[in-house]
């Protein structure tokens, strides 16, 4: 079996991408997901490269870079995140992949963009080494354990037992969660849409974090409000009427996601993460997630915060116009919300 490599296009090629993602990642990327995803991002429509059999044309697999406005070495510029890789069972061998994803890394290269990223899987980290790029960092979950009842029910099988020993769990864990505020700022729920106050922080504050996704408010509004499959709330930090930061979660099931988090300072963003914290309190949730960087600061401000590191993935970066004066891969400024969804 044998086939090419060629760019997708989108008035003939749309449905049979969606079909393939759908059979070969998820069945739940429907048709609202795609088009949120593929075509209405802000940053442009998605740059997609098709293995296509030969013949009889069908397509065998999928590569794609999403368009996103970064912050790279001090200016705003085109880069993008890889992700939704597949190869169709027939095809899974490591040479027709090896193949798809070098055209890929080819054309980002030598492409439009600035600089790329991607949190591969771990047979998609096999195909980086054989392409010989290697990994510069790892994104760690970081956890704040808040309620001990389910880890304990799930070990001990007496139910009064059980909840004796959360009690007691319980109380230490409360004991050492510190509620109290040191910003000075006023954090609360934010409702509606992201306005121009977003953008002009992300503006103020874009070279304090290292290099990252631009988060104007036209992003903001797509990646999270738009978003066809998950709702996701806000919290705000404000002194008077100035904003100075932001923390976006998805709450699932007892544990509250945190997926963004953007202030002008550190003191503000550990007051967000008061926030989500003491939110999480008032609803008897068990657990506050965060995924960052491993080798950023923000780690070691969760750390101050009482979060444990769990589970990481690798991370990829990509800078294939880099100059003297940009960020290495260890300087991203990178997020769960940074993933390509």
């Amino acid at each position: 079996m044998s086939f090419i490599v060629r760019p997708a296009e989108w008035m003939t090629d749309g449905d049979a991408l969606l079909k393939l993602l759908q059979e070969n990642l998820s069945g739940s990327i429907d048709r609202r997901r795609f088009d949120w995803l593929y075509r209405e991002c802000p940053g442009g429509e998605a740059v997609v490269w098709l293995a296509v059999q030969e013949g009889d044309g069908r397509l065998v697999g999928a590569a794609a870079a999403f368009p996103r406005r970064m912050n790279i070495a001090g200016q705003i510029k085109t880069g993008c995140v890889l992700g939704d890789f597949c190869i169709s069972r027939d095809y899974r061998s490591l040479g027709p992949a090896l193949q798809l994803q070098r055209k890929c890394l080819e054309a980002v290269m030598n492409g439009p963009f600035s600089a790329g990223y991607d949190l591969p899987s771990t047979s998609m980290l096999a195909i980086y080494r054989r392409l010989g790029i290697k990994t510069e960092g790892r994104l760690v979950r970081m956890t704040k354990l808040l309620r001990s009842n389910a880890k304990i029910a799930a070990r001990v099988r007496s139910r009064l037992l059980a909840r004796g020993l959360s009690t007691v769990a319980n109380a230490v864990l409360s004991a050492r969660t510190s509620s109290k505020l040191k910003s000075g700022a006023t954090i609360e729920s934010h409702d509606g849409r992201f306005g121009p106050e977003f953008t002009n922080l992300a503006a103020r504050g874009a070279n304090r974090l290292g290099m990252s996704v631009e988060r104007s408010a036209d992003y903001l509004n797509w990646r999270y409000l738009d978003h066809p499959q998950h709702k996701y709330e806000i919290l705000t930090a404000r002194r008077g009427a100035r904003l100075q930061g932001y923390l976006v979660f998805l709450q699932q099931g007892t544990a509250a996601n945190v997926v963004d988090c953007f202030a002008e300072t550190a003191e503000v963003r550990g007051d967000l993460i008061r926030g989500v914290v003491n939110l999480q309190q008032t609803r008897k949730g068990e657990s506050v997630n965060m995924a960052v960087l491993e080798s950023h600061s923000l780690c070691a401000e969760l750390r101050d915060l009482g979060f444990r590191s769990r589970e990481s993935v690798p991370a990829v970066f990509l800078e294939p116009k880099r100059t003297s004066s940009a960020a290495a891969g260890t300087e991203w400024y990178l997020l769960d919300g940074d993933r390509e969804s």
